[in-house]
């Protein structure tokens, strides 16, 4: 059992009045603010809809961390206070963090809002991808942060835990720090940073499930979403699998897998990537989306909606084979990898623990090593 808990202080914070939110409930940031009577505020590191984080300076132990502040309404203290579980819940069967989910230190409330206490972490790795250019990863990094997110989603779901919102940006890396590479081609001359370490760091669990049942709400960023949610057959374990592939897939090219608007065009994109999906599967795909789906068994794409511009979009989607292209051993491997995560029916969709025991794991690969 674990229980939830607030860090008993002797600052009254009604009293203190230092800050105030904005209308939406965010916190507004103020340098040198102190909270809980213990974290000093520096600066604002990143906002979103749950709300901020700031790096903050912990006057008792004299270092710096990120805190999480969300926003003071009902529905993101019971999201934070959930996340702060399951987080608990990871680290207590994971205390050396040998599976690379952040760790989290502690949590209090401040005037409303449910504060999140964690180490201080680089960059994600959308992040890196743009301050590089979008210049795909070496062959090397991208095996190891394959095998580290892997094995955290396996650890995760041994656990019972699904985290829903598998991305890019919800991947950091431990050091951020890089050297530069000037690699010479016959087009130009490209400078590119290699990262010096590709540890990682697997965040952001507000949205994550915990149980065995299968869910219906909508979850997931579009860009990672699996086929079983777009088609409303439920989804599960499998679910965060899908966006393993798509992530995979954009370390490998620097771009976004599926850069789609909307539910038919993602459906369309899929079958270009992967290929038509199995009657079997499109059956209960038309049987719960009906207008998704032709008489004839096949998705209503493209149809009288669909522009040129999409149609152009979609044509210059290659099959995975093209994305992936098998001109050496190890790329045969991740291709075979991949389709299998990509896999469109999620009971045939490859597991975390069968990904780990791919021969794509067992390779001595050495770009991105000199």
């Amino acid at each position: 059992m674990f229980y939830l808990y607030r860090f008993v202080t002797n600052i009254n914070f009604q009293k203190q009045k230092i800050s105030c939110d904005d209308p939406n409930g965010h916190h507004i940031i103020h340098q040198n603010e102190l909270l809980c009577g213990r974290y000093r505020t520096i600066k604002l590191l990143g906002q979103g809809t749950f709300g901020k984080v700031i790096q903050a300076v912990d006057i008792y132990r004299n270092c710096t961390v990120a805190i999480k502040i969300g926003r003071a309404t009902e529905r993101y203290r019971l999201a934070s206070k959930w996340e702060a579980h399951i987080l608990n819940e990871l680290k207590e069967h994971d205390p050396s963090n040998l599976h690379r989910c952040i760790h989290l230190l502690r949590f209090f409330t401040f005037q409303n809002h449910v504060c999140l206490i964690f180490e201080i972490l680089g960059m994600s790795l959308y992040a890196f991808l743009k301050s590089n250019n979008f210049i795909p990863f070496p062959a090397s990094h991208l095996q190891s942060i394959a095998r580290q997110l892997l094995d955290c989603v396996a650890f995760i779901h041994g656990l019972q835990v699904i985290h829903t919102d598998i991305k890019p940006e919800n991947i950091l890396l431990v050091n951020d720090t890089y050297t530069i590479s000037h690699t010479t081609n016959p087009a130009q001359n490209v400078v590119q940073r290699i990262l010096n370490s590709t540890t990682i760091r697997l965040i952001d669990f507000g949205s994550a499930t915990q149980g065995t049942s299968h869910h219906r709400y909508p979850a997931s960023t579009r860009q990672y979403r699996a086929p079983e949610m777009i088609l409303g057959l439920g989804w599960s374990y499998p679910l965060d699998l899908y966006s393993v592939g798509c992530v995979l897939v954009e370390l490998f090219t620097g771009r976004t897998l599926f850069q789609a608007a909307e539910d038919l065009e993602h459906l369309a994109m899929m079958e270009a990537v992967t290929g038509k999906m199995k009657k079997s599967f499109a059956l209960k795909g038309a049987n719960s989306r009906p207008t998704f789906f032709r008489e004839d068994g096949f998705i209503d794409w493209p149809n009288s909606k669909t522009t040129t511009f999409q149609k152009e979009k979609l044509a210059s989607l290659p099959h995975i084979t093209g994305i992936i292209p098998a001109d050496d051993t190890p790329r045969v491997a991740l291709q075979d990898m991949v389709q299998q995560l990509l896999d469109f029916d999620p009971i045939r969709r490859m597991t975390a623990e069968m990904a780990l025991s791919c021969r794509y794991f067992s390779m001595d690969i050495q770009e991105g090593t000199e």
